[in-house]
């Protein structure tokens, strides 16, 4: 009798959890902001390991579809490479498109290093970048992660 009663009472639940799902109301649909086809912008630090794997890639969509249009946002350091791999794209496929390159201002990736580098130091002038092993490592690691990815204030 109790499992029968139990059954009921569950399925009424199941129902009435249904109906409601059923009379939400939908979601309004959200605006956008529309890009221009065949563009890319690639928003990137200076830094090498930031910056190489968005530098190749533009340089594979330049030679596989050079009808692409590519531009990059960084600071003043990047622009050397930006232009390599334009050039070198283009020798590949002249009919590539330059990159376009805009100049970001503000504190660079290694001057806002260089900055936090003087505050952690140790006597000898090296940042803690190596750790011993095991969890002291980690945690060492752990407290100095933010700065080695993005160490702006």
């Amino acid at each position: 009798m109790f499992t029968r009663v139990a059954f009921v009472l569950v399925a009424a639940i199941g129902i009435l959890i249904a109906l409601q799902q059923k009379l939400k109301s939908a979601p309004e649909p959200r605006d956008y902001v529309r890009g221009r086809n065949n563009t890319v912008l690639y928003i990137v630090s200076e830094h090498p390991g930031h910056s190489n794997v968005h530098a190749a890639t533009a340089q594979s969509l330049l030679q596989n579809a050079p009808d692409i249009e590519i531009h990059f946002a960084s600071f003043p350091r990047l622009a050397k490479t930006v232009s390599k791999v334009s050039t070198f794209a283009k020798q590949h496929e002249p009919r590539a498109k330059d990159i376009v390159f805009h100049q970001l201002n503000g504190t660079s990736f290694h001057q806002a290093f260089d900055l936090y580098e003087h505050l952690v130091s140790d006597e000898d002038g090296r940042i803690g970048a190596i750790t011993p092993p095991g969890t002291e490592g980690i945690k060492a690691l752990a407290k100095d992660i933010q700065i080695f990815i993005a160490p702006w204030e």
